[in-house]
């Protein structure tokens, strides 16, 4: 994190000693949690105030060693310091959404050169009777291939009818994002199951339309949580197994399995007989089903009070335990989770299994609403929305509605505005996502959004927005990058940081 703090500051240092006297030995203090256990039942917990105690002391003795500093110019460098410490903490996920900004952008003038591609192709199949065929410059991109190809739409352009082309290409894309995905999210009251549907919809806890939690039963009906950007995406948080309403014999039955894609049992502690029945049943419906242990992050803290504390063996005690409450499920597979911290342990490992075990025809639905928390999940994305490029396009060009000055072509603007809002929510650029990611890191609002240089996130896109930026690049040379054949637009940067 030092070296990319200094990066970002245009600073020479290699580590943290190199900018602050520092003895990672003497200097590093851990103050436990104030209870020990849950509120509101918890019991204060002594050693909190004796190691603040012990951070005071420490805090005091090296200023009595400093000449001639008073307690206000303490107060001052404490402040200073935790400002720095912060600023540090927080550096990487600044980095990484500097990464996800640039890569939608780059998107967004593929499609526009997409775009334009296909517009001369229509204007050489309306002049020739022919079907001039676009090469596909992405490879074996995921979601719209070779064997899904939109039935008639080029033997329409072949005949010059550009209208019924666009009416098929538009109806097959609707088709596509409203394939449904329903997520089934069980376990039992007290489990995490409400801030884990919260989590994976990218929503905080008090956000409107999240799920309700709280220390008391909150969950006593089937209840959908649709993803705020993506509908047809939808989280069930469902009652716990084993109640007198919900029965273990009556459960699948009752909580309507059937419309179900599969079934996360979630428990914050070792899984049940009632866990394992349902997960046989499950299995004996032909659904999938997947054990995610929760609240990962309070066992660690818990922990960390303990002289041999270590992570790595905490974690894997905690699966093993779990692995062992499975007895009856063939090698039983545990996620172990934060909903709160979702870059530690499996959250992204699972994000990935989901995604890969589901029908080929659904993964792109759950892969436009996974947390973009690693590499791998932004590439898939990148390829998902490459392969639907030339359909945007042709959409477009084919709509060719209102005239760009300078660009020479004619574009449905309202396509390209619903395909950059599609990036835009998929990377997490939106106003939304960046608020929650400020609350999330501890990052100012304001301090994400001065580092974006996009006029296309932190901004609501509409057809305005877009049709000005459009215009205001339309006047300079586009190049071709002999790396991968992306038309750049050498002024966009420019123009975009003014």
């Amino acid at each position: 994190m030092t070296k990319l703090a200094a990066e970002e500051e245009l600073c020479d240092a290699e580590r943290f000693s190199d900018v602050i006297e520092f003895d990672v030995q003497e200097d590093v203090k851990y103050c436990g949690q104030l209870w020990e256990g849950s509120p509101p039942m918890a019991a204060p917990n002594p050693a909190y105030s004796e190691s603040l105690q012990e951070v005071k002391n420490t805090i005091l003795s090296k200023a009595s060693k400093s000449p001639g500093i008073t307690l206000s110019q303490l107060r001052t460098k404490i402040r200073d310091l935790w400002n720095a410490l912060l600023s540090f903490k927080n550096t990487p996920e600044v980095v990484l959404y500097r990464k996800l900004e640039a890569l939608a952008r780059k998107q967004t003038w593929i499609l526009i050169r997409s775009m334009k591609t296909t517009e001369n192709q229509l204007f050489n199949t309306t002049e020739n009777g022919t079907l001039y065929e676009a090469p596909d410059q992405h490879g074996g991109a995921r979601g719209f291939n070779e064997s899904e190809e939109i039935p008639g739409h080029k033997e329409d352009l072949q005949h010059k009818d550009t209208a019924a082309a666009a009416a098929e290409i538009q109806q097959h894309l609707e088709k596509q994002d409203n394939i449904p995905l329903n997520i089934a999210i069980t376990g039992e009251s007290g489990s995490g199951k409400s801030s884990f549907v919260n989590s994976f919809r990218g929503v905080s806890d008090d956000d409107e339309g999240a799920a309700p939690t709280g220390v008391k039963q909150t969950t006593s009906e089937v209840t959908p949580y649709p993803h705020p950007n993506y509908s047809n995406v939808t989280l069930w948080d469902l009652p716990g197994i084993g109640t007198t309403k919900f029965p273990a014999k009556k459960y699948l039955k009752l909580v309507g399995f059937e419309k179900f894609d599969f079934f996360i049992i979630i428990s914050n502690t070792r899984f049940t007989e009632n866990d394992v029945k349902l997960a046989q049943e499950t299995q004996k419906m032909k659904k999938k089903f997947y054990f995610v242990r929760s609240k990962i992050d309070n066992d660690i803290n818990a922990e960390r009070r303990k002289r041999d504390f270590s992570a790595e063996r905490t974690l894997t005690e905690i699966r093993d335990d779990c692995v062992h409450s499975l007895q009856g499920i063939e090698s039983p597979r545990v996620f172990l989770v934060s909903s709160f911290k979702q870059h530690w342990c499996d959250f992204s490992l699972l994000q990935e299994t989901l995604e890969r075990e589901l029908p080929m025809k659904k993964r792109d639905a759950l892969l436009f609403v996974m947390l973009n928390i690693n590499p791998e999940i932004t590439r898939k994305k990148k390829k998902a929305f490459q392969s639907k490029l030339k359909y945007w396009a042709t959409l477009s060009a084919a709509g060719a509605a209102v005239p760009v000055p300078g660009l020479s072509a004619n574009v449905d603007a309202a396509v390209l505005v619903g395909a950059v809002k599609h990036y835009v929510h998929a990377f997490g650029l939106d106003i939304p996502s960046l608020k929650r990611l400020s609350v999330s890191t501890g990052v100012p609002y304001t301090d994400l959004c001065a580092v974006i240089t996009s006029p296309l996130a932190a901004a609501e896109i509409t057809t305005e927005l877009l049709l000005k930026r459009l215009y205001r690049n339309s006047s300079v040379t586009l190049t071709v990058s002999d790396k991968d054949g992306l038309l750049l637009c050498t002024s966009f940067y420019h123009s975009s940081n003014s």
